[in-house]
């Protein structure tokens, strides 16, 4: 079988951060932790953490028309990114302390809501996964899946009320809506 990705390359990772916040950029659970004039900047500066985090098992097709931090049973994050002093002192001028208290609060609800449906022994968890706008409407989303999740069971959670419909065609069933402020939070499974 011909494989449609690629491992993130360490160099890359800062690439990743600006192409998921941009196919993010319209996501409305950003406006809840993001004051609007740091949204921009606020937002990238959020993927740069989480992609580095997640880089160890992150996935790109072609040239980053698609990527996928997809965290299967056995993966471990990555560690150390606030070790550098440039990169929290960077981190905190892009988010804002309120914006910093917003994400920890933000944590700790996903993570309450993923416990009840997550099961980390057997469960790939989509951390993060995104098409290209260019790239949308020609299958890259289920195979990107397909390869990372090899019929293992799955776990996702999306804020996009749209997303819903296209993960449910995917084959996923809506498990829990839970609410962060004014946005959804919508967690969705598919067990093979």
């Amino acid at each position: 079988m011909e494989t449609l990705l690629r491992k993130l390359g360490s160099r890359e990772i800062a690439r990743a951060a600006e192409v998921f916040s941009e196919m993010f950029k319209d996501y409305s659970a950003y406006s809840e932790i993001l004051a609007p004039e740091r949204m921009e900047k606020g937002r990238r500066a959020l993927f740069l953490y989480e992609v580095f985090a997640a880089s160890p098992f992150t996935y790109v097709a072609g040239e980053f028309e698609g990527i996928a931090s997809v965290k299967r049973p056995g993966d471990k994050e990555r560690g150390g990114f606030f070790l550098s002093p440039c990169r929290s002192i960077e981190f905190l001028s892009s988010v804002g302390r309120e914006g910093v208290k917003k994400a920890a609060e933000y944590s700790r609800f996903a993570a309450e809501v993923s416990a009840r449906h997550y099961r980390p022994d057997t469960d790939c968890y989509v951390k993060n996964i995104g098409v290209a706008e260019s790239a949308r409407g020609k299958g890259l989303l289920r195979a990107m899946l397909g390869e990372l999740t090899e019929g293992m069971p799955v776990y996702l959670e999306t804020h996009d009320e749209n997303n819903v419909a296209i993960y449910r065609h995917l084959g996923f069933e809506l498990v829990e809506t839970a609410r962060f402020g004014g946005a959804y939070h919508f967690a969705m499974r598919r067990e093979k």
